[in-house]
């Protein structure tokens, strides 16, 4: 059997056929999996984006009816608020695709936004459900919200750069020479 196998692969290199090999890394084994368990049509993807970005939105939308118990209970708005961003953020993973989104997010320009706003979203959840502390949630709610403003901005050309340099004239502007 195992001859019969060679022959075949050594006929599908003749023909210009080249037999698919593993990958050697734990992140492309990973990813093969994941992309082979995930063959969906477009038409699949798009309605999975559409489904996903549409729960997102209604939890942002549910979160600004929250917005005037801010003070007083910030748990419901962090919760709906976080729900919602993380819905939007898979929802692009079925727009661009997984690995195509994950490698834009670990860009280095984007880095550091990324894993500001992933730690941002996680402890927002933490500080929201196991520790019930308003302090600290409104605290990374406020993270959450600067990261995810750094990271649509990393995504403009010369985004951060621009940003970088309002605040320079702004803070040169204000504080006395």
């Amino acid at each position: 059997m195992d001859a019969l196998r060679q022959h075949l692969e050594s006929a599908k290199e003749m023909v210009g056929l080249q037999s698919e090999e593993e990958p050697q890394t734990w992140y492309g084994r990973l990813e093969k999996q994941i992309s082979d368990s995930l063959k969906l049509s477009w038409k699949q993807r798009m309605m999975a984006f559409g489904l996903l970005a549409a729960c997102g939105i209604g939890f942002l939308a549910l979160s600004m009816m929250l917005l005037p118990t801010l003070v007083l209970t910030p748990q419901k708005f962090a919760l709906s608020y976080t729900f919602g961003n993380i819905m939007l953020l898979c929802s692009s993973f079925f727009l661009f695709g997984l690995s195509a989104q994950v490698k834009s997010m670990v860009h280095p320009s984007r880095v550091v936004a990324t894993g500001g706003y992933v730690t941002a979203l996680v402890m927002t959840l933490i500080s929201a459900l196991k520790w019930r502390s308003s302090l600290l949630t409104l605290t990374f709610l406020g993270v959450q919200v600067f990261c995810f403003l750094w990271y649509i901005v990393s995504n403009l050309p010369f985004g951060q750069a621009g940003v970088m340099k309002l605040f320079s004239w702004g803070a040169q502007s204000v504080l006395p020479k």
